[in-house]
């Protein structure tokens, strides 16, 4: 008789205080052993972590976002870009897109080698490779035909190009080489 006067007390202070808050409770009931069990949670505003990508409409403005600028491929035939975006102080990204295939193109404050292309899918293929005008080596994923991230640092900055629907790995490299 205690355990259900507790939960009966617990479920109508969370009530109390979910109403007071504009949020909503959810309340699931199990059977499990001798006695139902409840379990409540609140659902409202804060159930959510807030998105930090923050859409710019020019590269300038992403730029006075994070503090750094980005050098673009003037132009990737048959694409167009669709989407600026960053993170204050820390990322900035730029979205091309031809039809459903999407071209991303990120940069980064160094990240102690890490990839941020946000790219998490296991490739046949994973080489580095030497790209003229590029400090160090550009890591270059995909398969023996198609090729989908290529990521890079010049020690300052990490850099990452990933593509939707693959491309020859000299596509790829045509656009990493204009990118800074």
């Amino acid at each position: 008789m205690k355990k259900k006067l507790v939960v009966l007390t617990l479920c109508g202070m969370m009530a109390t205080s979910a109403l007071a808050g504009g949020m909503t409770m959810q309340t699931f009931a199990a059977e499990t052993g001798d006695e139902p069990m409840v379990i409540s949670y609140l659902e409202g505003q804060d159930d959510q972590i807030p998105n930090p990508w923050q859409d710019y409409k020019t590269l300038k403005e992403a730029a006075d976002a994070t503090g750094f600028s980005i050098k673009l491929p003037k132009k990737i035939t048959g694409y167009k870009r669709s989407v600026i975006q960053a993170v204050d102080q820390e990322i900035l990204q730029v979205y091309y897109e031809k039809g459903e295939e999407e071209i991303l193109i990120r940069k980064a404050v160094i990240s102690q080698g890490k990839d941020i292309s946000g790219d998490c899918n296991k490739y046949d293929v994973t080489k580095k490779v030497a790209v003229k005008g590029k400090k160090g080596k550009v890591t270059v994923k995909g398969s023996d035909k198609k090729k989908y991230v290529a990521i890079w640092n010049d020690g300052t900055y990490s850099y990452s190009v990933s593509t939707s629907n693959g491309m020859s790995k000299n596509a790829l490299l045509k656009i990493v080489k204009q990118v800074q």
